[in-house]
């Protein structure tokens, strides 16, 4: 059989011509590709290696600024000023530097694990390697700082943060600036930048409210607070700017930098611009704040102390302060470790403590408001009750020697007393018996129950921060402190790292294994023994006697608002607690205070003698507590309600100092003096006294 032929259709003229065509179009196209890469490569591959040598691109954040923190005026408590600052690239330092400074980190974490007493000296910083040394000592004429003290601030900077700039000078002159400019291979890895800087025009007013602001810390970064927050970023760190962050902290806009090979600037970009912070605005009031700082201070003698004035219904806090105090304009420039202790450690008072919220003392008598309310709930007394206070009583007849007795002040009688006269005069005979009395009643902690209800022993959760929940004394915590001496008396050093021989004593407790007894409630009872509370807890208490009832939540944050002030976000605060008071009860109790402040005998009446009660009707306790080993504590708290004649509005004020003596003494001439800012406009002069009443 024949195959059939493979037959294939002939190829038309007009198709070879397209084909044709296309070919030599590709081949055009290929040429054209080829020449260029090889004009690219051969003939101009100097000259864009050179451009490329020549420039480099450094993508650099662009810092946003913070809000400002504002006062209830709006005047301005925190702003912000631009500052051209002397920083360090820490990617130029060698390893040979980041070694010694991962050695310096690990041996500073050792010494923290020890226990207090048995740590040693501070870890010293290790010299820097000749090569830096001799760069750091260039360094010197354009920031003024020693070869050690340039070491100390990277070495602590790569340890914190290892890729962090560090800052070495702030406020660098037009000369320094160009200088470092034109000479830049001389100045490795400085870098002038232009920052903002917190600027506090107050100086020392306020300091310990507002807070810090410092780069974002490795353990912080990603966390729920600081989410998206970039490496070297500057973020509030305590106080207001901590607690407000989010909101006064901006957004770092991004610059683009073309460098030169020697890292010269020669051109920028901008890619994205910055978004500045929101505005806080807050309860303060810029005047009254100093008007308390300075009778703080003038008053108080320079004594360490502490002050709060705040409306006792909504909890705003329109001023709140400690001594001694300092000014937070220091802290945002470099300090070294030895400047920072000298400025702020405990031999300088530890001025960065807020001693408002977080010192904790024994508060004297004007504890004496919730002893009577224990009292009055225990059923141990009514407001009517009358005891005659003979000024010495033989309390505990058991006991040998002066453990017996407990009397006034002084030994002064004040005779027959109920629950208001024993408030004006300040009875202690009264409250010890009361005291006494509630121990033995079937509600034998009353006084720690009420003690909890009108916020001792707790947080207040003001907006602050950094505040202690201080100590109700009672049976538990008693046997908390037997226990842990228990355990200490088998180990061979104290809970403060000091070597004992074994079942020697350890200073937690006495050892005997004691309960709580009924000395120790009557000495709470008159906010001695081992009560510790803080000053705005003591604010608190008050605040429930003003209100009839009602704890507000303390807060100073009241506003988000633009640049130009205006209202964005209200902020609000927790709910306020309710407790239930005796009506009796707490009738007697106000009726107390106001005397003590109003009439013959009281114990603040002199420091008020010419105030308008009327018009402004002051309700007052002093208080003077004993600290063992040193001079008594001045304590004063007081209130003037709401009332038609007070257009102002209500005012609570607590003042404490150390060492100030007695309550009438000191801290009660303080309370005035604010009371008179806030009413009159002016603090007004202290009136003279010939006697001091003794609580």
């Amino acid at each position: 059989m024949i195959e059939p032929a493979d037959r294939r259709a002939p190829i038309s003229p007009q198709l070879a011509v397209r084909v044709a065509s296309l070919g030599m179009i590709a081949f055009v196209l290929f040429a054209i590709v080829f020449f260029r890469l090889w004009f690219l490569q051969v003939l101009s591959g100097d000259q864009f290696l050179a451009e490329a040598t020549q420039n480099r691109v450094r993508t650099q954040p662009i810092q946003a600024p913070r809000g400002f923190i504002v006062d209830r005026d709006g005047e301005p408590l925190v702003k912000n000023r631009k500052a051209i600052v002397l920083q360090l690239d820490l990617r130029t330092i060698g390893e040979d530097e980041r070694e010694l400074a991962a050695e310096w980190g690990a041996q500073v974490i050792s010494r923290g694990k020890r226990p207090k007493g048995q740590q040693g000296p501070k870890v010293a910083i290790p010299p820097p390697p000749p090569e830096l040394a001799a760069r750091f000592k260039r360094f010197r004429k354009v920031t003024g700082l020693t070869v050690d003290e340039i070491q100390e601030l990277v070495i602590v900077g790569i340890y914190q943060e290892p890729f962090v700039p560090v800052q070495l000078t702030e406020d660098v002159s037009a000369a320094a600036r160009n200088y470092v400019i034109e000479r830049k291979d001389q100045f490795r890895g400085l870098d002038v930048r232009t920052v903002y800087l917190r600027d506090y025009p107050n100086d020392e007013v306020g300091a310990q409210l507002y807070g810090t602001v410092g780069e974002i810390g490795p353990k912080q970064i990603g966390t729920k607070r600081y989410r998206g927050v970039k490496q070297g970023s500057i973020v509030g760190q305590a106080g207001l700017e901590r607690t407000y962050d989010r909101y006064l902290r901006g957004q770092d806009g991004e610059e683009r930098i073309f460098v030169n090979a020697a890292g010269q600037p020669i051109g920028s970009t901008r890619t994205r611009r910055g978004q500045p912070g929101r505005q806080l605005r807050t309860s303060l009031d810029l005047k009254l704040q100093k008007t308390a700082q300075s009778a703080l201070s003038k008053v108080g003698g320079g004594k360490p102390g502490a002050f709060v004035a705040m409306d006792p219904y909504t909890g705003e806090v329109y001023a709140m302060g400690s001594a001694p105090t300092f000014d937070p304009n220091e802290l945002s420039r470099p300090l070294s470790g030895k400047r920072f202790d000298e400025l702020y450690g405990d031999d300088s008072g530890a001025p960065l403590t807020n001693r408002a919220v977080s010192a904790q003392y024994s508060t004297g008598s004007t504890f004496k408001i919730v002893t009577a309310l224990a009292g009055l709930s225990a059923g141990v007394t009514t407001p009517d009750k009358v005891i005659n206070d003979t000024g010495r009583i033989e309390l505990f007849p058991n006991e040998t020697g002066d453990a017996k007795f407990r009397q006034n002040a002084g030994a002064e009688p004040y005779g027959p007393v109920a629950l208001r006269k024993a408030i004006q005069v300040s009875s202690d005979i009264y409250f010890y018996l009361l005291g006494k009395d509630v121990f033995s009643s079937r509600q034998s902690l009353a006084i720690q129950t009420w003690a909890k209800r009108l916020g001792f022993g707790r947080l207040t959760k003001i907006d602050v921060g950094a505040e202690t929940t201080g100590v109700i004394p009672g049976p538990k915590w008693r046997q908390g402190l037997n226990d842990a001496e228990a355990r200490c008396r088998k180990g061979t050093e104290t809970p403060s790292g000091k070597k004992k021989p074994k079942d020697a004593p350890c200073g937690i407790a006495d050892g005997s294994n004691r309960p709580f007894l009924a000395g120790d409630n009557v000495n709470l009872s008159i906010g001695q023994g081992d009560l510790q509370a803080t000053p705005l807890q003591v604010a608190l208490s008050y605040a429930a006697i003003a209100t009839g009832g009602t704890i507000p939540t303390p807060h100073i944050g009241v506003a988000i608002q633009n640049e130009q002030g205006e209202p964005v976000q209200q902020l609000e605060a927790e709910p306020a607690r309710k407790v239930a008071l005796p009506a009796a009860g707490l009738s007697a109790i106000r009726d107390g205070l106001q005397a003590a402040s109003s009439e013959a005998g009281g114990t603040s009446a002199c420091t008020f003698k010419d105030w308008n009660q009327d018009r402004w009707p002051v309700f007052g306790k002093t208080g003077t507590a004993q600290v063992t080993g040193k001079a008594d504590q001045s304590w004063y708290a007081a209130y003037v309600p709401k009332g038609e004649a007070n257009k102002k509005g209500p005012l609570l004020v607590v003042a404490t100092v150390e060492g100030g003596g007695f309550g009438a003494e000191t801290a009660a001439p303080i309370v005035r003096r604010i009371f008179s800012q806030w009413y009159t406009g002016k603090p007004g002069t202290d009136p003279v006294c010939t006697s001091v009443a003794p609580q």
